[in-house]
């Protein structure tokens, strides 16, 4: 793996712990163990090295999304309950994604070169989900596959802000309860 994207991989998890705004040039080539210049060298300015780490993170979830949909088509409700579930933080111990994402969310609010780009990448799951409805003639896809996205986010939320742990057999069966009503 090159180094700038060794830098950058190391950079999302310190975003995921410590929040975008923590990370700078000094903490992340304290946890590389390697030199401030390094880093300078590759990016200039903490907000390009910031700015790259997203870009790569909604890469990587864009190829993870269409990969695990390939292999395992979303051909039933359950199938999309289930996919649902397993994408969603539901507990402290798994929100370290749901963090970053929210970093990025909140960092794009302040960098339009960013926003346009999160906007795509926030739209990947919602249509994904859509298009699994439309195929299984559920009426109205995509305002399901939107509201299932935002329960998904909202859950997130209250583990990152309340650090609960929301059980995965009822959140499926709310889930599903979206699902067989055809909102």
């Amino acid at each position: 793996m090159p180094a700038r994207e060794r830098i950058l991989r190391a950079a999302i998890g310190l975003i995921a712990q410590h929040g975008a705004d923590r990370v700078t040039h000094r903490l992340l080539a304290s946890d590389m163990q390697m030199s401030p210049g390094t880093l300078t060298y590759h990016f200039k300015t903490r907000d390009e090295l910031i700015r790259e780490a997203f870009l790569l993170y909604m890469e990587d979830y864009g190829r993870g999304l269409k990969a695990a949909l390939s292999v395992r088509p979303l051909t039933s409700f359950d199938e999309i309950a289930r996919f649902l579930t397993t994408m969603t933080s539901l507990g402290p111990d798994q929100a370290e994604l749901a963090a970053f994402e929210y970093e990025m969310i909140s960092k794009a609010q302040r960098d339009s070169d960013l926003k346009q780009a999160v906007t795509n990448w926030s739209a990947q799951l919602p249509r994904a989900i859509g298009a699994a409805l439309e195929a299984l003639g559920q009426p109205d896809a995509s305002r399901t596959a939107n509201l299932l996205t935002a329960i998904c986010r909202g859950a997130e939320v209250d583990v990152l802000t309340r650090g609960v742990r929301i059980d995965a057999v009822a959140f499926r069966e709310r889930i599903m309860g979206v699902l067989r009503a055809g909102l």
